[in-house]
């Protein structure tokens, strides 16, 4: 898994970095309880916790350069330059092209404004998990500093509560995406007339989408 974390950059590589950390401090208070069927559930489910904020980030290697203000703000520039070009135009094909060229690059801001959107969710979703591992983390040192007493079945509750918060946190991260979706691709449907119209035909009415280590063995 550490083999990813040079792909990774900014937040991304941040955030995958802290999971890792986490992860092992874990492990190492789990590796000092007895094995048992709860020892193990509970390193199953962190470590599973562990591999989707890794992959999760992985997805995402070499998409933030498409998405730097930057590469918005050129499109942005190129898309008004054109438009300014079309109002000069004095011939309506050239002017009509040059606007047709202009709302090619509006959609491509729009994808990119799209991306910035789920990037935030991404993030939003990596830092929960990390935050699950903190949970962890401290509830797993009480243990080993006395301060509290978690019998197997206390264990094996704690696994299950972090297994479902996580799976909570992935459905609604899916059904964003999936109204998201929605949304982009009812206002993303466009019709070549215009095109075709641009080009001077006439209009069809007047023609014919690795493991981790393994924690707590001891």
């Amino acid at each position: 898994m550490e083999a990813l974390l040079p792909q990774l950059a900014g937040d991304f590589r941040a955030l995958t970095e802290r999971a890792l950390n986490l992860y092992r401090q874990c492990g190492q208070s789990l590796a000092m309880l007895p094995r048992e069927p709860a020892r193990e559930e509970l390193a199953r489910t962190l470590g599973k916790m562990t591999r989707d904020a890794a992959e999760l980030a992985s997805e995402w290697a070499g998409v933030e350069a498409q998405i730097e203000e930057r590469a918005q703000a050129d499109l942005q520039a190129e898309r008004e330059d054109l438009e300014r070009s079309a109002r000069a135009s004095t011939d309506a094909i050239a002017r009509r092209q040059l606007e047709l060229a202009a709302a090619s690059l509006g959609e491509e801001v729009e994808r990119l404004g799209t991306l910035k959107q789920r990037r935030e969710r991404i993030l939003a979703r990596l830092r929960a998990e990390v935050a699950q591992l903190e949970r962890a983390r401290v509830a797993l040192l009480s243990l080993r500093s006395g301060q509290a007493q978690l019998k197997a079945a206390e264990l094996s509750a704690l696994a299950r509560r972090f297994r479902a918060l996580s799976s909570l946190q992935r459905e609604e991260a899916h059904s964003m995406e999936d109204v998201s979706s929605m949304i982009q691709g009812a206002s993303m449907h466009s019709s070549p007339l215009e095109v075709r119209q641009a080009e001077g035909e006439e209009s069809p009415a007047s023609g014919p989408a690795s493991e981790l280590p393994r924690v707590g063995e001891s």
